[in-house]
């Protein structure tokens, strides 16, 4: 069985086989009996918005047994060169058909210009802007967590101001639990 799959180098596409099937199945053979979101969660996709390849992780940073953050972290694998690049997360929680603005990062969380890979440093948003937002009579694990970030920027000879943005929904109880935020740093990426 062939596959295809992008090159880093950005030179194309090349075919990968065998050898492609069995590292899979050794790298995913520890997910086997994993609920489905479950293994999701552990496997980091990419997604591609214009000349950005990037992902959005999220994670729930526990501290002795309770959560006490929900951690955020954009990874950038390939960004186009830029002369000015920001960066805004922001994080909703949807429930009884409505979006309640749980954060919204201030400050600039600026991107390096050259072209490349970009790691950001993780965003920590408190558990307790989340518990201020949501009803009292809403149990938590329950609601359904939006995060998004946009990356605002500037590109040498094009149109200022341009945008591109990535978003995650997910469920607040099936959010992958960290203990320290620099293990959203270490997950795997897969393309």
């Amino acid at each position: 069985m062939w596959f295809q799959t992008r090159d880093r180098s950005g030179s194309g596409f090349k075919q990968v086989g065998t050898l492609a099937l069995l590292t899979s199945s050794l790298v995913l053979g520890g997910l086997v009996g994993m609920p489905f979101s479950a293994a999701h969660d552990s496997l980091q996709l990419a997604e591609r918005q214009g000349a950005w390849d990037a992902e959005l992780r999220l994670g729930r940073l526990a501290k002795d047994g309770t959560v006490t953050d929900l951690v955020l972290q954009l990874n950038v694998a390939d960004k186009p060169e830029t002369t000015y690049a920001n960066v805004v997360y922001q994080v909703f929680a949807l429930y009884d058909g409505d979006r309640h603005l749980v954060y919204s990062s201030r400050g600039a969380r600026l991107l390096d210009a050259d072209a490349g890979s970009a790691r950001l440093i993780p965003e920590l948003v408190a558990i307790a802007n989340l518990q201020n937002v949501i009803d009292p009579d809403v149990d938590v694990k329950n609601v359904e967590i939006e995060a998004s970030v946009e990356v605002r920027y500037d590109a040498p000879g094009e149109a200022r101001d341009r945008r591109v943005a990535w978003t995650r929904t997910q469920l607040y109880q099936g959010i992958t639990e960290i203990t320290s935020s620099t293990q959203l740093s270490s997950q795997t990426w897969v393309d």
